[in-house]
């Protein structure tokens, strides 16, 4: 069982926003980062994608024959021109080629940009954790040196993420194929349930890229079996920690696509966008940093040594708020 109950949550909370003011500077730098190239990403994004629309508007209006070409007369003028029918196959094929290609493009930024700005949130909270300040060429150093551990990690990650998925899929497919009462009433509470687990899986996988973070040598699927270890005992207050952060973040991503369909894109939406994904960003942040405290409360709880090896860290723990 959970040492400290339902709401030792708020304890992991209260110590991660202590920590954010100890080495502020270096953590306002990754928060701004973060916002900046996240907003230019989103923004880009989103007139790339507007302009890819118009153009396939524009291309696809091009094709369509002429009224007045058409002769009521001979009903030979109504028959389709095979040669004009292939060549607006071929435009629409190349328009999804380029729109699936865009969009993956992006997809692979916003991972860059997340992976990146998360491992920097973490080497700073440990920093800040244990007592150390820390420099941006520390900081970056750390980053060159160790960055393919929690990439491996966030790989492994990605490949249980979309196994969790399929299965999912699997059992929504009879919704699909047999769509009744009594299969919607089972889907839902599939989902329900499937709900709960993937929150549980979203903490040993955060724990996992924490543990590949600050630990020598832990990575992959070591990493994750680590952070499963660690997460015994603690699993309600892992859930109560992570379903906070994933309603708030649900419910930015809703707003940021409301705003930008109502709106389109222009100026008020770009203002509107900037609040909001600096605030997406904060609380990316605040969750990484909790993430960390937890991965330290984890190691005391099961009566461990924090296996620090974050280069010019020491070794000493900070006392805990939690008694």
């Amino acid at each position: 069982m959970d040492s400290y109950g339902v709401l030792s949550f708020l304890i992991i909370l209260k110590e991660a926003i202590q920590l954010l003011p100890k080495n502020g500077k270096l953590m306002a730098l990754v928060f701004l980062l973060s916002v900046l190239l996240s907003l230019i990403t989103y923004v880009a994004f989103a007139f790339s994608i507007v302009g890819l629309a118009e153009y396939m508007a524009s291309a696809a209006k091009s094709l369509v024959p002429d009224p007045s070409s058409f002769d009521p007369s001979d009903p030979s003028s109504f028959a389709s021109d095979p040669s004009k029918l292939q060549n607006q196959i071929d435009h629409i094929k190349q328009f999804l080629l380029v729109f699936y290609a865009v969009e993956i493009a992006f997809i692979f930024i916003f991972l860059i940009i997340s992976f990146a700005t998360t491992m920097a949130t973490i080497l700073v909270a440990a920093a800040s954790r244990v007592g150390n300040s820390l420099s941006i060429k520390d900081l970056l150093s750390r980053i060159g040196r160790t960055w393919t551990k929690p990439f491996l990690t966030s790989i492994y990650v990605a490949m249980h993420a979309f196994g969790f998925f399929a299965i999912i899929g699997l059992f929504a497919a009879p919704v699909v194929i047999y769509p009744n009462v009594v299969t919607i009433l089972i889907a839902v509470s599939f989902a329900i349930v499937a709900l709960f687990f993937y929150l549980y899986f979203l903490v040993i996988w955060a724990l996992a890229i924490v543990v590949s973070v600050v630990e020598d040598g832990c990575y992959g699927m070591v990493a994750m079996g680590k952070a499963s270890e660690l997460v015994k005992g603690q699993r309600l207050k892992g859930y109560m920690l992570t379903l906070p952060f994933f309603l708030l973040s649900l419910i930015m991503s809703v707003i940021c696509q409301v705003i930008y369909r109502v709106k389109g894109p222009s100026n008020e939406v770009i203002y509107g966008l900037l609040i909001i994904v600096g605030f997406s960003c904060l609380l990316k942040i605040l969750q990484v940093v909790a993430y960390t405290v937890f991965y330290f409360h984890c190691k005391k709880l099961h009566g461990e040594e924090p296996e620090i090896d974050i280069g010019v860290f020491k070794y000493e723990l900070l006392p805990t708020t939690a008694k």
